[in-house]
């Protein structure tokens, strides 16, 4: 709150009145007509909250007079939090994630212009932040339920005299009242009705008239505006009259002067007083007006600023187009604009970039106004000067505003390429990458470097081209990049752009690390800090020492890491700029965290949480939280893990951030495994590698081997069975499903982790024949030839068999002699391949495997599932599903029996499908019931009751047109290969599905 103090006079009861309710209600609105104060009472009870600290987190004042669109009522609460734009996240998004745990007061301070917004934000903010309170100030009621409305009323006479006094002697010292004056004050606050922003205005004319003079004028005005505007109301009335009286009272060039401010919709200083207003002796006029109380100041720490009041404002408008000059003005004020934004552009990236955004940020109300004043005059030129020279502030305040102006700027521009537009793509490509939308940035600068080829523009050529370098690195073609970057950094050489010059030697860099050509990247980076350090470009240092440290963290190079975050730290603080020193604080924390010093990490890492949260930096705030998190782990303090994890995995999921998301869910199954719970933490794993179509854990650079560690104790601590059904649970979640099974495992209590010894041999027929022995898979060399594997699979298929039996179903032409030498080599080389001879007994001249030892075959496990009790069908039937990978392995084996028993399997797997599907659709579990239709038909392509399957899980899902679809390519299919149609019930369910009737 940036508002001066001043005295209320007769508002002590109604303030005492007020206080409670501002802690005790969620919304308190304070309604009256505009001049009754209630401006001035919010900010004394603001003041009185702060003082007594009666919020913890703070009152955040927030002045909607000089807002025009209610779009930019949410962007004007969370500058008021000092909050920055997320990528991917709405300005609402941003705020709740900053406040929804939060005990603050919002004040929103004259919401009547902004009725419905205010009323939207109001009700989504209460809604999602339990402890946030608002006050609001309006002319009318926002018109919540929970809302309390409160009148201001008048002054009354003795408060409304003692009004006069006050304001009369500050601006007069001598000023005394006699007992006649005493009484013509009253007479004079009686007829503005107690209004004190018209009493105000009638007692800064005391240097000029006496208080009879006042009267009379005054009485003059309102009857005048009474006769003209009956319908008015008094309060109204009284006010308009008061300002009416003011404005006569002003000589012509400070009506003038008055008039054409009006179109600075926020507030201004004298330099763009005299850019855009038309009168002589400006400053004496403006003097003039202030000792009028028709224009307030509002002093900031570099220059006075000024403001009208709203309805002084509204006024003054209206007096100007009277004129016929409000458009002129604005054109002038748009003119101003321009000049101030490619002034700013011009230095912003030196020295002075904090104070260009600090003024930038004060008048962004006025560029809004200049913005709309070239969009309703068609000056599309100037609106995509006035866009494009701001893209650092939009950076900085709201990406999405910055992009919206530009938006519509092009649409408004001609066709033809121009140097105007061409800067404007690079606006939209750099303004587009910082919000995270790659393909918009492309799309942009591939524009941008169309025109600005045609138009041999240098610098939109390298721009464009340094962008379009970055958007290959990141879709995996660094050759492509490269060629970008070095044509970029060509012209920016002959350009004399140094800052440009170090950005590209960055990119660079980054692809020789990527490729592991740490030493030319290392050259690179020392390119870029030698220009940036000889510039003192200390942001750019800052920036280049931070990728530095990122290599050298990759490399293990803890010490020298270490000095350069350091460095970069002490820069980024010299030139006060958090939301990059968050970056640093975070390497200096990674550093901790492999020394093992899990103290100095969670210091730096809670010192980067901090500054994440005051900021609004949901992103970083997150990433700090998983970070505490792993350390937590790693102290073995779970509770604290899980509730760091936790909430990190929250606000990924708000941010939508897939690849970050699916980590933290990584991290918080090496905490479920910790806690003792390898089946869901096994489901975890599956579901995050499957959430980013990885293979493996390795997307997580220093971190991959860790996590591939735990998951692997996880499957240790399963029987094949137990890991087969979590890995098959894991492959049925979606994100947000895997997402909630993390944020409760987390905090499953504590328990011994299952031990368990696995079987000696594990042994997969499903699919293809796989065996395990002692944790290690076989390979070809282990089994030596094709009918070593052969004799197993036999052997596991039946109870026993004699030596005639087997060389007929595996060397079924073979001479006696052939298969006696055949026999033995196989038994031999199997025995050896097993590990021990025992697994293999002969017994009553009839060969058998050994089912004794310690042993695990999924056939059988499978069976064993399907011979379970009714009671556990559901879980049996996914146990089963789980087990059966593809139709079993038949080897070189000619034999009826292996084949009969494999089409069984097939046979009973096609119904556990089907009955699967069944369940889940009843279930209301409709993609995990399309998933089990979906492998159904991989096992029988032509069966009618898996594609309805399907189509009814399509239609419940709301995917109507995709069951159509799907029935579509089915009736082909049949049509082709069978040369028949769709049975009547299968036709029918399309019908219905058609008519939006399927239940």
């Amino acid at each position: 709150m940036t508002f001066a103090e001043r005295e209320l006079i007769g508002r002590d009861a109604l303030l005492a009145e007020l206080a409670p309710h501002v802690v005790a209600q969620r919304l308190l609105t304070l309604i009256g007509p505009g001049g009754v104060g209630k401006t001035s009472i919010a900010q004394q009870l603001a003041r009185d909250c702060t003082t007594a600290a009666v919020f913890a987190g703070g009152v955040h004042w927030v002045d909607l007079a000089a807002l025009s669109e209610g779009t930019a009522v949410p962007q004007a609460v969370a500058a008021a939090w000092g909050l920055a734009e997320q990528r991917g996240t709405s300005w609402l998004e941003t705020l709740v994630a900053a406040l929804h745990a939060t005990q603050a007061l919002l004040v929103l301070d004259t919401c009547e212009h902004l009725h419905d917004p205010c009323r939207t934000l109001c009700v989504q903010l209460l809604a999602a932040c339990p402890q946030l309170h608002i006050l609001a100030t309006s002319r009318k009621p926002l018109g919540l339920d929970s809302e309390m409305r409160v009148p201001i009323p008048p002054l009354d006479a003795p408060d409304a005299v003692a009004l006069f006094r006050l304001r009369a002697t500050a601006r007069l010292a001598s000023f005394t009242a006699n007992d006649n004056a005493a009484l013509t004050i009253a007479t004079i606050c009686t007829q503005l009705d107690g209004v004190p922003l018209a009493i105000e205005l009638a007692a800064a004319r005391v240097t000029l008239l006496s208080v009879a003079q006042i009267a009379e004028h005054m009485g003059r005005s309102l009857g005048l505006l009474a006769s003209r505007e009956p319908a008015l109301p008094l309060r109204q009335r009284s006010l308009r009259g008061a300002l009416e009286w003011s404005y006569t009272l002003l000589n012509s060039n400070e009506q003038a002067l008055f008039c054409q401010l009006s179109v600075f919709a926020g507030s201004f200083d004298f330099a763009a007083v005299e850019a855009v207003c038309l009168v002589s002796a400006p400053l004496d006029a403006l003097a003039e007006l202030v000792d009028a109380s028709l224009v307030m100041v509002t002093p900031d720490d570099q220059t006075m600023r000024y403001r009208l009041h709203e309805v002084a404002r509204q006024y003054a408008a209206e007096r100007l187009a009277e004129t016929g000059q409000r458009m002129a003005t604005r054109v002038r004020q748009l003119a101003w604009a321009v000049a101030l934004g490619e002034r700013a552009e011009r230095t912003f990236d030196v020295a002075r970039q904090d104070a260009w955004l600090a003024q930038l940020v004060l008048e962004h109300e006025n560029i809004r106004s200049a913005l709309q004043t070239a969009e309703e005059t068609g000056d599309a030129d100037a609106m995509l000067r006035l866009a494009s020279a701001l893209v650092s502030f939009w950076n900085s305040v709201s990406i999405s505003e910055g992009r919206n102006w530009l938006a519509r700027g092009r649409a408004r521009a001609p066709v033809e390429p121009r140097i105007t537009s061409a800067k404007a793509w690079n606006s939209e490509s750099f303004l587009a990458y910082r919000q995270g939308d790659y393909d918009g940035m492309h799309r942009a600068a591939s524009a941008a470097l169309t025109e600005a080829l045609t138009l041999e523009y240098a610098a939109g050529i390298a721009d464009a081209r340094y962008r379009l370098g970055i958007y290959a690195e990141m879709k995996g073609a660094p050759a492509e990049a490269r060629i970008h970057y070095q044509q970029s950094l060509d012209l920016y050489r002959e350009l004399g752009d140094r800052r440009g010059t170090s950005q590209i030697l960055n990119g660079l860099a980054h692809i020789a690390k990527n490729e592991g050509d740490f030493s030319q990247a290392r050259q690179y980076y020392g390119q870029g800090l030698a220009i940036a350090r000889a510039d003192g470009d200390r942001l750019t240092t800052a920036l280049l020492l931070i990728s530095l440290a990122n290599l050298m963290l990759d490399t293990n190079e803890l010490v020298a890491a270490e000095a350069a975050y350091a460095e970069s730290l002490a820069h980024l603080r010299a030139i006060d700029h958090p939301s990059y020193q968050m970056y640093a604080i975070n390497g200096l924390g990674e550093v901790a965290h492999y020394r093992q010093d899990f103290a100095t990490a969670n210091e730096r890492y809670r010192e980067g949480l901090q500054m994440a949260r005051d900021l609004g930096a949901v992103g970083m705030a997150a990433q700090f939280l998983v970070h505490l998190g792993h350390t937590a782990i790693n102290s073995a303090d779970h509770t604290e893990a899980a509730d760091c994890l936790s909430e990190g995995l929250r606000l990924y999921l708000q941010l939508k951030r897939t690849h970050r998301i699916a980590g933290t869910i990584h991290f918080c199954a090496y905490l479920v495994v910790r806690l003792g719970y390898p089946a869901q933490a096994t489901a975890l794993f599956v579901a995050g590698l499957r959430a980013v179509q990885a293979e493996d854990f390795a997307y997580l650079g220093n971190d991959a081997a860790l996590l591939a560690n735990a998951s692997a104790t996880a499957r240790a601590a399963l029987t094949p069975t137990e890991y087969a059904l979590s890995v098959a649970d894991g492959e049925m979640l979606n994100m947000a499903q895997a997402a909630e099974l993390a944020l409760s495992a987390v905090y499953l209590p504590q328990r011994p982790l299952p031990s368990a010894p696995p079987p000696e041999l594990q042994i997969f027929l499903f699919g293809r024949l796989r065996v395990v022995c002692n944790g290690r898979e076989l390979t070809g060399d282990d089994w030596v030839y094709s009918k070593t594997k052969d004799l197993l699979l036999f052997l596991l298929l039946v109870d026993s068999a004699d030596k005639a039996e087997i060389g007929a179903a595996l060397w079924p032409d073979a001479s006696a002699e052939q298969l006696k030498q055949n026999f033995r080599m196989a038994v031999y080389h199997l025995r050896r391949a097993l590990g021990r001879a025992e697994w293999i007994i002969f017994d009553g001249g009839r060969y058998a495997f050994n089912r004794t030892l310690h042993s695990w075959l999924d056939v059988a496990a499978f069976e064993q599932a399907l011979a379970s009790s009714p009671a556990q069908r559901g879980d049996h039937l996914r146990t089963a599903a789980a087990l059966y990978t593809g139709d079993m392995t038949c080897g070189e084996l000619e034999s009826d029996l292996v084949l009969i028993r494999r089409e069984r399997l097939h046979q009973q797997a096609l119904e556990v499908l089907l009955a699967l599907g069944e369940m889940h659709l009843s279930n209301g579990h409709y993609i995990a019931a399309a998933d089990a239709y979906h492998r159904a038909i991989a096992l029988d392509t032509y069966g009618e009751a898996a594609q309805r399957g399907v189509m009814r899980s399509l239609a419940r899902q709301g995917e109507g047109g995709a069951a159509l679809a799907h029935y579509a390519h089915f009736a082909e299919l049949l049509a082709q290969d069978l040369g028949v149609a769709p049975t009547p019930e299968t036709a029918t369910l399309a019908a219905q599905i058609q008519a939006g009737t399927v239940l």
